[in-house]
């Protein structure tokens, strides 16, 4: 059987063949507002329905079936618990309210035709299905019209008799929807029905006077199924349901609902009578004062630790008491005032914890009333444990790929995002992920863990170096004047982290000869004869180290160059103009080549021994130099331009 989640000592199922008055739903509560919504959940969770009809009766089940999808924009709905379901499987634990909707085939049929009673008796003795039901109800769909006294006196014993036969199942009577074309006829018999039922004290849903009166209370004396209203000559004046939808705020006022042979508004009004019949049928009497909860306890989650708060709202009530029920039990038992509890008598209950021992309470409230009372919707306290996120450093790496690690997220769930970089990562929703795709610099990544409403979060930069390469070595360089100053450099691709320059295997320091000893580039200051020697660097990067070349500085004095009758040329390296001396040597052209072997400076000397040329226009670099006599170099050697 389903758990009857909403109970009330005065609450007690009104299921039984005989009233101490009639229950007459007519356009009086086609209304949403007043119905409580303990009685609703009562109702949907107590009542099984056979409800047998053809296309006119649909509009009860239509209407409801499209209330179930509002929003509490309308006007008197006071949340999601209005669903229907057509339940097979009647032995279930199901929120919405179950009706087996067209049980049978047909409905109350024409001219005191009782098959329709027939085909219920069997239904309920044969059925497994109808093991539960504890409600069934007939609508007509025309026959009322065109039938006789004697017709609808067939259908009020054989209804009768249905409530002999099955004393712990409700019969609703149902009068006959309108129609202008038998309207006399109509009204006749309809009456006959209403008088029958006030005089037994029956339970009838009036369908045609519903559909009579607009929700404003007009009255509308000749009026159709569609709502169209006419005068006592029988011209059309009007639609009453279309008017007032038109003067009216949809979703508000009214909802949409595809109801046969009518207006939505006829359907709403057909679902608000449906639900006013099933809250009286379990206890609920508008006209006695009774508790009405008007807001329920909610559920509430936290993080750790805090002060959670329990509320409830509440009509016509005494006094209040909370309970409490723990994951292990299964009941509740009633709390005080202590150190975790306060306000235990209040609409608002006070929670103190600093741990998560209370994770998977629910707590209610009971509120009475003289000597009965009604229990609040049941609320779960969720305390999420909070674990930190912790990653596994990493600083710097020269690789494309790395394995993050973080710390295990139990209990909760744990992610690994890219922050900054164009990495990409697999498995990230481990705490142990493979990053790929490392950008060069600064990454970023994130290591999250959730927990429930727990949530903290580690960051974790890693800087990729490149290797080094060298693109450009130093070269050899010869000096003829002393005193001036030169220089080696090394051109460098990649990440370095140290530099050191060399001579002769001798570490060299800045100083007033040596400068930029941990550079790319070294300058040699004032050359002197003892700056002669072999040069180098060692270069480390954070990935790898390399070596330049080893280059020679040569110095070569005037006495040297006189003794030796040597052309000689200078300065290098030389800022533009470049000397020459060229001894007993006659010097027809010179020429320079770039160290491609393009020749890309020529001129003609004419024989002088001694002058001087500008290749200020070349750009910054080393050039190899020829001076030629007769066709023959009588001179080659490489010279730097530094502008």
């Amino acid at each position: 059987m389903k758990k009857i989640l909403y109970s009330t000592v005065f609450s007690i199922l009104v299921l039984s063949a005989t009233f101490s008055q009639a229950i007459i739903i007519n356009h009086e509560n086609a209304f949403l507002e007043p119905i409580p919504e303990w009685a609703i959940k009562l109702a949907a969770d107590s009542l099984h329905i056979a409800y047998g009809h053809t296309s006119h009766g649909s509009q009860l089940t239509t209407g409801m079936k499209a209330l179930a999808l509002q929003s509490t924009s309308l006007k008197g709905y006071k949340g999601d618990f209005y669903c229907w379901e057509d339940y097979y499987e009647v032995y279930g634990d199901n929120p919405c309210l179950d009706i087996d909707d067209k049980f049978v085939p047909g409905d109350l049929g024409h001219n005191g035709d009782t098959g329709w009673a027939d085909r219920t008796r069997d239904y309920l003795l044969n059925k497994e299905r109808a093991k539960d039901i504890n409600v069934v109800m007939w609508s007509w769909c025309g026959g009322c019209s065109d039938n006789t006294d004697e017709g609808i006196q067939k259908y009020l014993n054989a209804m009768n008799n249905l409530e002999a036969d099955f004393p712990d199942i409700v019969f609703v009577y149902m009068t006959g929807h309108l129609d202008h074309n038998h309207d006399e006829k109509l009204k006749h018999n309809n009456q006959l029905i209403r008088e029958y039922c006030i005089a037994n004290n029956k339970v009838l849903f009036d369908f045609a006077d519903i559909e009579s009166y607009d929700p404003d209370g007009k009255y509308f004396e000749f009026s159709n199924d569609n709502c169209d209203y006419f005068d006592a000559n029988g011209d059309r004046l009007g639609n009453w349901a279309e008017e007032w939808q038109d003067s009216h705020e949809h979703g508000v006022d009214w909802y949409i609902c595809s109801a046969a042979h009518t207006k939505p508004l006829n359907g709403n009004r057909k679902a608000y009578a449906s639900w006013w019949l099933w809250a009286r049928l379990v206890g609920w009497n508008p006209n006695v004062n009774t508790v009405e909860i008007t807001s329920q306890p909610e559920n509430i989650s936290f993080c750790d630790k805090g002060i959670a708060e329990f509320s409830v709202d509440y009509n016509n009530a005494d006094s209040l008491r909370w309970q409490k029920m723990s994951p292990d039990d299964t009941v509740f038992t009633v709390i005080y005032d202590n150190g975790i509890y306060a306000k235990t008598d209040s609409k608002s209950l006070q929670i103190t914890f600093s741990n998560d021992s209370l994770d998977g309470y629910y707590f209610r409230a009971l509120v009475y009333l003289d000597n009965s009372f009604v229990k609040s919707d049941s609320a779960l306290l969720t305390i999420d444990k909070f674990v930190p996120a912790k990653t596994q450093k990493v600083d710097e790496t020269c690789s494309d790929t790395i394995i993050l690690k973080g710390s295990n997220p139990y209990p909760g769930t744990c992610n690994w995002t890219v922050i900054s970089g164009s990495s990409q990562i697999d498995t990230s929703t481990n705490f142990t992920a493979m990053a790929t795709g490392i950008t060069f610099g600064e990454n970023i990544f994130q290591y999250t863990i959730e927990n429930g409403l727990c949530k903290d979060t580690a960051r974790l930069q890693v800087y990729r170096y490149g290797e080094i390469s060298i693109t450009n070595q130093p070269t050899d360089i010869s000096i003829s004047n002393l005193g001036i100053d030169t220089s080696f450099e090394v051109k460098v691709q990649g990440d370095i982290e140290f530099i050191q320059w060399y001579k002769n295997d001798e570490v060299l320091s800045n100083s007033a000869k040596y400068l930029g000893v941990n550079s790319v580039k070294l300058l040699i200051r004032n050359i002197q004869g003892s700056d002669k020697g072999k040069y180098h660097c060692d270069i480390d990067g954070h990935c790898n180290g390399l070596s330049s070349n080893e280059v020679t500085l040569d110095v070569l004095s005037a006495a040297q160059n006189e003794e030796k009758n040597e052309i000689k040329v200078y300065p290098n390296p030389t800022t533009g103009i470049i000397h020459f001396i060229s001894g007993d040597e006659d010097i027809n052209t010179i020429r320079l080549y770039n160290t491609i072997g393009q020749m890309v400076f020529s001129v003609k000397n004419n024989g002088l021994k001694n002058g001087s040329i500008d290749i200020s226009k070349l750009k910054n670099g080393i050039y190899i130099y020829k001076w030629i006599k007769d066709n023959n170099p009588v001179l080659t050697g490489r010279i730097l331009l530094l502008k």
